[in-house]
Formats: structure tokens, C-alpha cells, sequence
């Protein structure tokens, strides 16, 4: 049988201390911007155990920072 190559990256997942780490706001608030839509939503691994996506909390990270600098007018 053939593997089959994805041209789609790995997706790397990564629990609630990173999350915190990479944003640099709390662990409540983390799950609060979730509920409401504002954060990427967690991915449950287990009955007790949810990890993000790396790339969307990346991306989520990105949007505020071209948000940012659009309002200064920077491109």
C-alpha cells in the first residue's frame, strides 16, 4: 500500500501554559475569549484534557498585531 503525501503542514497542538506563555494574558481569560468567540476554541483530547492549535493561537496573535498598526496607519 502507497503512502499518501499531505501537502498540509503538521498540526502541532499545544496545552493551556503555552497558550498563556505565547499570548501573555491569564488562563481564565484564555477560556472566556474562547466562549465568546475571540479566541480559537480549544481541541478536547481527552474526557479531562484540551490543547490549541498552535497555528491559530499563532494567527490569533498576528491579527492583533496587523491590528495594531493598521490603527497607526502603518502598513
Amino acid at each position: 500500500m502507497a503512502k499518501q503525501i499531505s501537502n498540509t503542514p503538521p498540526v502541532t497542538l499545544i496545552r493551556i501554559r503555552e497558550v498563556v506563555s505565547m499570548t501573555g494574558i491569564s488562563k481564565s481569560q484564555v477560556y472566556r475569549l474562547a466562549n465568546m468567540g475571540a479566541f480559537p476554541k480549544p481541541t478536547r483530547l481527552t474526557a479531562q484534557s484540551v490543547a490549541w492549535v498552535k497555528q491559530e493561537v499563532q494567527a490569533w496573535i498576528d491579527e492583533k498585531v496587523q491590528a495594531r498598526d493598521s490603527a497607526k496607519g502603518v502598513a
